[in-house]
């Protein structure tokens, strides 16, 4: 689009592909995106999802980027433009380069409020990155669990100015280079959020009742993150969110070229509960089932060698193997590169 300011509201953005932008490509106009979802978009050269470029100012409430991919910013490339993003979700999106959700350039402006970056993946910034005069104001968002490249990278006078964020398990590091020195100050942490693991799309992603992101447990900064509490004693009267001592472990290299190896021990379960462990891509389809039986006491290793259950060879992208027994759940995230 050029010189508009249309809104797209609930509206689904799959599967396409571009040399700037798989989803949508911005220039000179002011577009806002409300409840919308992006899916599996790729781009050659800028944003999977969104390219804002020459002035542009982008606003996006309440939206889900998943699977994505791009060459900077595997979600959202933002350059010499203005990004909102309010209550968003960003999950599994990869960058080839930088920024595995988010890349903001050329004085580019960026605000993340209330959102929740997880499980994205480039070789640098594995949750976002910001160069050459780029700035960026995070306030109440959860960047956690980067599969690679670490949590936000700063890079040619770029900055970025953090409130009330959870900032943890990213792969490659968490207050590092420009979030060095922010953590435990104006009421950022490095915390577990404590994710409910389960449910349909973003039920791996809302919280526990006892997560430090929950409302409950932020009376200074309110709810942290995109999603509200969904699990936990609180949550589910005479339930847990968790199954005791069960295992579920990479035993290979992620990213891997070729599929992987994993480890999986439940120690103890009903014996007449079904233990069903199975790999599925970003958008949740399951590709493939590696194990189904009962489940009492079990424990072993399986491959899955990066195919799906017609024997085809699985895109590269992010995908998530679970541990399903009875009601619980356990998710670990794998990157496959070709």
């Amino acid at each position: 689009m050029t010189g508009s300011s249309p809104t797209f509201e609930n509206c689904l953005f799959e599967g396409n592909l571009g040399t700037m932008a798989g989803g949508v490509m911005v220039q000179d106009s002011e577009p806002r995106f409300l409840g919308c979802r992006f899916q599996g978009n790729t781009s050659g050269a800028g944003g999977g999802a969104i390219c804002a470029v020459d002035g542009s100012a982008v606003t996006c409430i309440d939206c889900i980027f998943s699977g994505n991919e791009g060459d900077t910013g595997g979600a959202v490339m933002l350059e010499t433009s203005q990004g909102q993003l309010t209550d968003c979700v960003l999950f599994g999106n990869h960058s080839f380069l930088r920024g595995g959700a988010i890349h903001a350039s050329a004085a580019a402006q960026l605000l993340l409020s209330g959102c929740t970056v997880v499980e994205n993946s480039a070789p640098a910034g594995g949750g976002m990155v910001a160069v050459d005069n780029a700035h960026a104001e995070i306030a109440r968002t959860i960047i956690a669990f980067s599969i690679m490249g670490g949590s936000v990278r700063c890079l040619n006078d770029a900055t970025v100015a953090i409130s009330c964020s959870d900032v943890h398990g990213n792969m490659g590091g968490d207050w590092y280079g420009c979030l060095y020195g922010l953590e435990g100050v104006d009421g950022n942490f490095d915390a577990d959020p404590l994710f409910c693991g389960d449910g349909p799309l973003l039920g791996p992603y809302t919280l526990d009742s006892d997560s430090p992101c929950a409302e409950e447990n932020q009376p200074a900064c309110g709810r942290i993150g995109a999603l509200p509490v969904r699990c936990g004693a609180a949550a589910i009267p005479g339930q847990t969110s968790r199954l005791p001592g069960a295992e579920l472990a990479l035993r290979s290299t992620n990213p891997a070229t070729a599929g992987a190896t994993l480890h999986y021990a439940v120690p103890s379960a009903d014996p007449t509960a079904a233990l069903r462990i199975s790999v599925h891509a970003a958008d949740g389809r399951c590709v493939k089932t590696l194990h189904a039986a009962p489940a009492g006491r079990a424990e072993g290793n399986l491959a899955w060698d990066g195919r799906d259950a017609r024997g085809w060879r699985c895109a590269a992208g992010v995908y998530y193997v679970y541990l399903q027994c009875a009601d619980e759940r356990l998710a670990r995230a794998l990157v496959l590169a070709r």
